[in-house]
C-alpha cells in the first residue's frame, strides 16, 4: 500500500502502470501540496484509465507552471483520442516548441509524431512529412536507438503513403539497422510495410516472402 507521494514516487507509480494508485495517491498529493509532478502523474494515470475529463481538468491546472509543455502534450493526446484534431494541433504545437527549446528530445519526438498524425487525418501530406522528419530528428538527438527506429518506421510509412517508394525503401533500410534485435514487434511492422511497398511495385514473390516472415514474427510477439 502506498501511503504517500512525492513527485518522483508518483512518476514511478505511472511508470509501473499502477494507475489506480497513482490517481488516488498523486491526485491527493497535488491537491494538498500543489506539486506539479504529482499533478502530472495523476493526470497521466487518469488518461491511461480513459478518465479523460479528469485528466484534462488536472492538465489545465498545469498549463502555466514549470510542466506546461508536458501539460500541453497531454491535452493534445486527450484531444487526439477524442478526434478533436484542431484542438490537438493547438496544444501539441505549444508542446513541441517548448520541448525543443528545453532540449527534451524524446518528448519533442512524441509531440511531432502525434502532430503529424493530426495533419495526416486531413490529408495534409506536406505538413505530415515535415513533422515526421522532425520526429526522426528529435528521436536521433535523444540518443535512443529504439526511439529512432520507431521514428524511421513512421517516416517510411509517410513516404510510402505519398508515393515516394525509393525514399521509403531507403528509410526502411535505416530502420532495420536501428531496430534492436529484441524488438520483434517492430521488425514485424517493418516487414509488413516493406512487403506492401514491394507488392505495389509488382515484386509480388519477394513481397509474399516478407509477409510470411512478418506473420511469423507477429505471432512470436503475440500480435
Amino acid at each position: 500500500m502506498v501511503d504517500g507521494c512525492r513527485g518522483a514516487s508518483c512518476v514511478e507509480l505511472v511508470a509501473r502502470k499502477a494507475h489506480p494508485d497513482a490517481v488516488r495517491v498523486c491526485g491527493r498529493a497535488f491537491d494538498e501540496t500543489g506539486d506539479p509532478k504529482a499533478g502530472l502523474a495523476a493526470a497521466r494515470a487518469h488518461h491511461a484509465l480513459r478518465h479523460d475529463d479528469d485528466a484534462a481538468r488536472l492538465a489545465e491546472r498545469l498549463r502555466e507552471g514549470p510542466l506546461a509543455a508536458d501539460a500541453h502534450q497531454l491535452l493534445g493526446q486527450i484531444h487526439f483520442a477524442a478526434e478533436r484534431y484542431d484542438d490537438a494541433r493547438r496544444d501539441l504545437d505549444v508542446a513541441l516548441r517548448a520541448h525543443r527549446t528545453a532540449g527534451d528530445h524524446a518528448s519533442a519526438y512524441e509531440d511531432a509524431r502525434l502532430l503529424a498524425y493530426t495533419h495526416w487525418r486531413r490529408s495534409a501530406f506536406r505538413e505530415t512529412l515535415a513533422l515526421a522528419d522532425i520526429a526522426r530528428t528529435e528521436a536521433t538527438a535523444a540518443g535512443d536507438g529504439a526511439l529512432e527506429a520507431k521514428a524511421l518506421l513512421f517516416l517510411g510509412s509517410v513516404l510510402q503513403a505519398v508515393g515516394d517508394g525509393p525514399a521509403a525503401q531507403e528509410v526502411y533500410a535505416r530502420a532495420a539497422r536501428a531496430l534492436p534485435a529484441t524488438d520483434v514487434s517492430g521488425r514485424a511492422h517493418l516487414l509488413f510495410d516493406r512487403a506492401t511497398l514491394l507488392d505495389a511495385t509488382g515484386q509480388r514473390s519477394l513481397s509474399a516472402s516478407l509477409l510470411d516472415e512478418a506473420r511469423g514474427l507477429a505471432l512470436q510477439a503475440g500480435n
